[in-house]
């Protein structure tokens, strides 16, 4: 059968920044929920602007919508990474 992998680990190729997993998982996990943060917020504010509406209720579910869609997106950053790793470790190489 051949081979189906990179003869590479997974530091070589998916986070060069590091040589531990883990540790390349929460600080993409960590950097990917900031940077959503920062994208999330102009857009949800922008949003609630143009709807010209201003009250405590909305700006509760605005602070709401914007963690919930910045933890999704960090979320699936630390699978993304585990999933690679684990795959890597998994296949020998």
């Amino acid at each position: 059968m051949p081979e189906w992998s990179l003869p590479y680990n997974c530091y070589e190729i998916g986070h060069t920044w590091t040589p531990s997993c883990e540790e390349a998982a929460l600080d993409m996990t960590f950097t990917v929920f900031t940077e959503a943060i920062k994208l999330y917020t102009p857009l949800y504010l922008f949003s609630a602007i143009m709807k010209r509406k201003y009250d405590k209720n909305v700006l509760v579910s605005i602070i709401s919508n914007i963690l919930r869609s910045s933890s999704f997106l960090g979320f699936s950053a630390l699978l993304m990474m585990t999933v690679f790793c684990n795959l890597r470790r998994f296949s020998g190489n």
